[in-house]
């Protein structure tokens, strides 16, 4: 409504606990009480004053104590700029402490791979704790002792890098203070400097919502959209800390190959040598296959390159057929199942997020049985864990569930997909699926199922696909006479690959993606390509206009 009220432990989706007691206000007229606003119910002709004098001062002197008790020198911490603390002792001018500095000698977790913590500059606002339960699932983080030896605790007294956590980093965004941060980002940019641009994750079929902050046309860090319906805010390690860390060759020229080795040539020198080698083609020779992260509007374009260029039916998707059952259940079904099914699922390669609904659902009372599903830290959550031939027990869970979620694997087979069959419409289901698009293509027609042959004439579009998508592609190349590759990155199948087309990575797309529930997500461009780069759909355009045809 548009009022002022200061908090440090409040946090969008997150429960209320009170701990920082910065919105504090004063309730009624004649008796005057002072509660938090944060867990005081609202009630009918209530009067609340949120900016009183005697309001102020006590949060004046509520601060004060915060920054005496810890470590709090702004001018050394990476979050100066950006932090909330800081904020706060401006908007209240507090230009000195009054109270003894208690200087503590507190540790610093460093083991981590992508996150620190350092406990001088923890206010205790219990943020990080209630992210990691509540909307991670995962209770890595909690406190240990009390009063002023009081302290974030991981798992039983262990580091960041042997604990149980999942590396979500969410608890890295929630953060107020320099605490919890991130190895990437700090010293580079405050927020202030930085574009947010507001897209979506490629790395599984989900679509979660993300906000990209860049500055000077660089990405500084990623973090988790708390307006999004998909994923409300929560991330895994793969959205968030992955791509900060790409450091495979980036392909900004084309490359052909001369007296077997690749050597970088141009782009017109490319596009002939294309031309003049698939011009007139036996159409039943070519085989296209192209990257479940694509956006539609390119694999549209690609789609029609094979099918009216080249006169090909044989058009796939890079990691292969997958199941050809289609399901659009509901994410946020899962949290309201008494009864969950996960069958042939690895939650580490498809979806960390789901796993994270999944175990989220099983702390509030929700039955999980697996069948056939690997994936970390999921096991111990199962009430039954069983195998393919055990389906009739399971028909009995389901008889005397109330609301009941099954999600399943994109490599399930025949015998599975025939028992899913009869709960559609029955039950939630969930089909997890191999990219971000994989929807987008399939619902453009291309075949679920479709098992790539061997074909003469190679045309593979992988945009910044990792080696682990496409390493049963590779295998299937040796008997191609002519390999196009469209990619960003170095990757196992540019040694053989015989001429190769610079693509966009994920930051430099735009267009839109389906993700598994049938969700049309918005892509939007977060950093500008190279100059030398060419847009994907333009490439395709150019060769088919090469080749006499329009697209």
């Amino acid at each position: 409504n548009g009022i002022d009220v200061p908090t440090l432990c409040h946090f969008k989706g997150l429960t209320d606990v009170a701990a920082c007691r910065m919105c504090i206000v004063e309730i009624g007229e004649e008796r005057v009480a002072i509660n938090t606003a944060c867990t005081t119910q609202a009630g009918e002709g209530m009067v609340v004053k949120t900016d009183t004098e005697k309001l102020n001062n006590l949060r004046k002197i509520n601060l004060e104590l915060l920054l005496a008790e810890r470590n709090h020198f702004c001018m050394f911490c990476e979050m100066s700029g950006d932090c909330e603390l800081q904020n706060l002792a401006y908007q209240f001018k507090i230009d000195y402490i009054r109270y003894p500095l208690l200087f503590p000698k507190l540790p610093i977790d460093a083991s981590h791979k992508y996150i620190i913590i350092d406990h001088n500059r923890c206010i205790l606002c219990g943020r990080c704790v209630r992210v990691c339960d509540e909307l991670e699932g995962n209770h890595t983080l909690d406190f240990r002792e009390r009063g002023w030896q009081k302290m974030v605790n991981i798992d039983l007294n262990s580091i960041l890098n042997e604990s149980t956590c999942t590396s979500c980093g969410s608890c890295v965004q929630v953060c107020p203070t320099g605490a919890i941060y991130d190895r990437k980002s700090p010293y580079i940019g405050r927020s202030e400097d930085c574009e947010f641009t507001k897209t979506v994750c490629s790395q599984c079929s989900i679509g979660c919502g993300i906000e990209v902050v860049t500055r000077a046309n660089h990405i500084l860090r990623i973090n988790g959209d708390y307006d999004s319906n998909i994923n409300n805010g929560l991330l895994c390690d793969m959205g968030r800390f992955e791509p900060l860390y790409e450091e495979r060759k980036r392909y900004l020229k084309p490359m052909v190959r001369m007296n077997g080795e690749l050597k970088e040539s141009n782009w017109e020198e490319a596009i002939d040598i294309i031309a003049n080698r698939l011009v007139g083609i036996d159409g039943e020779d070519m085989l296209g296959l192209v990257s479940a992260i694509a956006t539609t509007e390119t694999i549209i374009i690609f789609k029609k390159l094979i099918n009216n260029v080249f006169n090909s039916e044989n058009i796939g998707m890079l990691h292969g057929p997958v199941s050809t059952l289609k399901c659009e259940g509901s994410l946020n079904e899962i949290l309201k199942s008494d009864l969950i099914i996960v069958i042939g699922a690895d939650f580490t390669r498809d979806s960390k997020v789901v796993r994270s609904l999944v175990k989220r659902a099983v702390t509030k009372g929700s039955n999980l049985i697996l069948v056939d599903t690997e994936g970390e830290n999921v096991q111990s959550y199962a009430k039954l864990i069983y195998s393919e031939k055990d389906l009739d027990k399971i028909d009995e869970e389901i008889s005397r569930a109330k609301e009941t979620s099954i999600i399943f694997g994109y490599n399930i087979g025949t015998n599975i997909e025939s028992w899913i069959l009869k709960y559609t419409g029955k039950t939630n289901l969930i089909g997890l699926l191999p990219g971000s698009n994989s929807y987008g293509a399939y619902s453009l027609g291309i075949k679920r199922d479709f098992e790539p042959i061997k074909a003469k004439y190679l045309y593979i579009f992988t945009t910044d696909e990792n080696d682990r998508s496409l390493s049963k592609t590779s295998n299937k190349l040796d008997e191609s006479e002519f390999i196009i590759l469209q990619t960003s990155y170095e990757n196992i199948i540019s040694q053989k690959a015989d001429v190769i087309i610079p693509s966009l990575t994920w930051a430099e797309r735009s267009g839109s993606y389906t993700n598994l529930e049938g969700k049309k997500q918005n892509i939007n461009r977060s950093i500008t390509p190279p100059p030398e780069i060419k847009e994907d759909r333009e490439v395709m355009i150019n060769l088919a206009e090469k080749l006499g045809m329009s697209l």
